[in-house]
């Protein structure tokens, strides 16, 4: 199949081809079948072809006019989408798989809409939401949660014997005067001492450490350190981590509860309407299968070679003589 063939060229050719030959049948009295504007090759462009592209213009064009020369320009339209086709068909362009492929996934999805159009988006009621919250109250509950402070000291493993021991007795010592210190003078104790300035400016507060959430390693080791604290203001034991030294403050804790339902009852409205959404596209699919006689070859499926990976692009090729 050739299709470096020069198209244009021969899509005006065809065009003026057919005009004039539509001029000619016209000066010489030859009069189209019943219902037909054009042909092209024979092929015809009925009215009916006609009012379809005009009232699509129409309504892409609200307030166009329908004058002569708009229909004039309609009609030179579908003549040329005609000359196409024609031309199409001609050099086997129609027969190409992919091209069969795009065609038929175009007919089956027009289709789907069609079997849709009128349908209405499935509702869910108030009692739904209801008995869903009841049938699954452990789903809906609040996760116990801790929050705290944290003083970070850095440390080396490059450092000496002797700078580690001078860590360890700055974080002891501050630990102590952290026991003592109520939130805002532990949090003016982050201020001045914590190597840590992602939360230095927020006086250590670590937010709510959701029960089960994943999280890097450190920040476990501090929700771990926090739930074993008997009261918000406790401060755990000096805690070794790799890279230094964590004193950890409770500040608050929360243990898991039922959620109230106007907390959850729009989350639960969704997960129903999907649901229900997917049931409706379960029953149309075995609609449309309903009848049919379905027969595959699983063997075969997987005797089918895999395709290759497309190729990913790393960076721009490089500069000849780079």
């Amino acid at each position: 199949m050739n299709r470096e063939r020069p198209i244009l060229p021969c899509m005006l050719v065809l065009l003026l081809a057919a005009c004039q030959r539509s001029d000619e049948a016209n000066s010489a009295g030859d009069e189209l079948p019943e219902g037909v504007l054009a042909l092209v090759e024979g092929e015809a462009i009925t009215v009916k072809d006609f009012e379809l592209e005009l009232g699509r213009r129409a309504a892409g064009l609200p307030g166009s006019e329908d004058s002569p020369e708009t229909r004039r320009r309609v009609l030179e339209a579908l003549i040329q989408r005609k000359s196409l086709l024609v031309r199409a068909r001609a050099e086997g362009f129609v027969d190409d798989p992919e091209m069969a492929a795009m065609v038929e996934t175009l007919v089956a999805t027009r289709y789907r809409e069609q079997l849709l159009t009128g349908s209405e988006d499935p509702v869910v009621r108030p009692d739904e939401v209801e008995a869903r919250y009841e049938a699954h109250a452990d789903r809906y509950r609040q996760p116990a949660a801790v929050r705290a402070q944290v003083l970070w000291i850095d440390t080396s493993a490059r450092a000496t014997p002797a700078k580690q021991a001078e860590q360890r007795a700055r974080a002891e010592s501050l630990r102590a005067r952290a026991v003592d210190a109520d939130a805002a003078d532990f949090r003016e104790l982050v201020r001045r001492f914590s190597d840590d300035p992602s939360t230095r400016y927020v006086g250590g507060d670590t937010g709510w450490l959701v029960s089960g959430e994943a999280r890097p390693a450190r920040l476990a080791e501090i929700e771990s350190a926090a739930l074993d604290l008997p009261a918000p203001g406790a401060v755990a034991p000096l805690l070794e981590l790799p890279g230094g030294f964590a004193i950890v403050r409770l500040l608050d804790r929360r243990e898991s509860a039922p959620r109230p339902i106007a907390e959850v009852r729009e989350a639960i409205a969704y997960d129903l309407l999907r649901e229900k959404r997917h049931a409706e596209q379960q029953a149309l699919r075995d609609q449309i299968r309903d009848g049919l006689e379905i027969r595959t070859d699983p063997e075969r499926l997987l005797e089918i070679p895999e395709s290759p990976s497309p190729a990913i692009t790393r960076g721009p090729p490089a500069l000849p003589g780079g």
